[in-house]
């Protein structure tokens, strides 16, 4: 029988977008992953590359004021609107709810200026709008 040293965690958005960065690309961090011995605590199988895509793009959203010089270091001209396009893009392929979106843009002080760039995803129209941007995203609507 073989003795196998397997750390059971969760995937660390800073840590997959650090080895993102430094691999240059998913599939190489997943392998590191795998390599440190590192698995998925539900499957006990190392983490895929989705996984850590999902995970590092959830941690960018989430700190985007230390995500961005990296973007900026690897060569991306990022003005502030392009970075807050790329945001809102990226945040819409990893927050699947209305809610979180909403909860998301509003904390990041985009929901109004970049309204329409999301509401069709989402299913939002001008009411919401209105709405969401005097309201928290936690009242239900009647």
């Amino acid at each position: 029988m073989a003795i196998t040293h397997k750390a059971i965690r969760k995937v660390d958005g800073k840590e997959a977008f650090l080895l993102w960065v430094e691999t240059g690309s998913t599939t190489k961090a997943a392998q590191v992953f795998a390599n440190r011995g590192l698995v998925n605590p539900r499957t006990g199988r190392p983490f895929s590359q989705m996984t850590v895509w999902n995970n590092a793009s959830k941690w960018v959203i989430e700190n985007p004021d230390e995500a961005r010089p990296y973007y900026i270091a690897e060569g991306a001209m990022l003005d502030d609107e392009t970075w807050y396009v790329f945001l809102v893009k990226t945040a819409k392929k990893v927050l699947y709810s209305r809610k979180k979106y909403i909860g998301w843009a509003k904390k990041l002080g985009i929901f109004e200026s970049h309204f329409w760039q999301f509401a069709d995803h989402f299913g939002l129209t001008e009411e919401d709008l209105e709405y969401y941007s005097v309201n928290p995203v936690e009242l239900k609507r009647a």
